[in-house]
């Protein structure tokens, strides 16, 4: 292509009819008054949810609501009553969930059953990708769901609140004028295995090699008393 052709090229392609600045005014004016008022809106909506999570770190940073819970699974299969600490932080609305560790409860520790996140009040399983949380803020579980008495759902687990600490029955008192009620542990029925009665003597050998038959399936023999033998060796019966 020669010098002049490329020349008479640039040329065709910039006689395009631009955007001049009269075309770009009279697309906003084609913009009706609703579309301005929507974006307006979205925008101040945006801006004070920002503002409200601020306000809400800067007064309640480090501030958490406990609540000591049971989980009751004895109705399945091996299933247990279980211990949990429920801790609510003020500042994001985030919820974790702590397994109580029980001293010889043939169970391995388990730190967290619910790591910091929020908690929606129905589990329906895992968002679809590009969701956020503010499109189901109405669906998670806020600070007034929590009441002592009450049973919450905790991705299928029903946990039995009955009992929280000091703070968080000073913040119900002066946030919502609730007053939180008392520990509301049902005391556990106390059950009586019946005990086995020794068997009677059978006659062979001594009471001892009875009842040595009876408390292992192949009778171990009695221990050697060294402290006996020593003490009656110098004995001579005669």
């Amino acid at each position: 292509m020669s010098q002049r052709a490329l020349s008479e090229s640039k040329m065709n392609r910039g006689a395009a009819s631009p955007m001049t600045t009269s075309s770009y005014n009279e697309i906003l004016d084609n913009k009706s008054e609703d579309t301005y008022r929507v974006e307006s809106s979205i925008a101040t909506l945006t801006t004070a949810q920002k503002r409200d999570m601020r306000e809400k770190f800067l007064k309640y940073a480090n501030k958490v609501l406990r609540f000591y819970a049971q989980w009751d699974d004895r109705s399945s299969m091996f299933g247990q009553k279980l211990e949990y600490i429920i801790n609510y932080f003020l500042q994001d609305d985030k919820i974790e969930v702590l397994e109580v560790k029980q001293q010889n409860s043939g169970r391995d520790p388990f730190p967290k059953l619910v790591k910091k996140q929020r908690v929606p009040r129905v589990f329906r399983g895992v968002p679809s990708v590009g969701s956020k949380e503010e499109d189901f803020e109405d669906e998670y579980i806020s600070d007034k769901d929590l009441i002592v008495g009450n049973t919450i759902e905790i991705f299928g687990r029903d946990m039995f609140l009955y009992d929280c600490d000091s703070f968080t029955r000073e913040y119900y008192l002066h946030q919502y004028g609730v007053e939180q009620p008392a520990n509301q542990v049902e005391p556990e029925t106390h059950v009586e295995f019946p005990s086995m009665p020794l068997p009677p003597y059978n006659g062979f050998g001594s009471e001892h090699d009875s009842l040595a038959s009876y408390f292992n399936l192949i009778p171990k023999p009695r221990k050697y008393d060294r402290t006996k033998q020593a003490a009656l060796d110098s004995i001579i019966f005669r």
